[in-house]
């Protein structure tokens, strides 16, 4: 009985080491994905109305917020499934 359980705390230890790395790679990415969206905003800063990025920017931000609802409205009919 003692070594199925320090067997399982050996192996959720285990888990636990994986994911504190997968965090870490995915900060590292989240951090280049931030700097690089700056770096694309600010490239686009002093553009006037007539600029594509400008233009379709409500578009896209509409598109986002639906997806979100989206993606909501589907973790609760998959929570509703369990």
């Amino acid at each position: 009985r003692m070594s199925a359980v320090a067997d399982k705390v050996a192996a959720l230890q285990l888990r636990r080491d994986a994911s504190r790395l997968e965090l870490v790679a995915k900060e590292r990415d989240l951090d280049d994905c931030k700097g690089r969206f700056d770096q694309e905003e600010q490239s686009h800063s002093a553009c006037t109305w007539n600029c594509s990025v400008k233009r379709s920017a409500p578009y896209h931000e509409k598109r986002r917020m639906h997806e979100t609802k989206v993606e909501t409205q589907l973790a609760v009919l998959r929570s509703l499934e369990r």
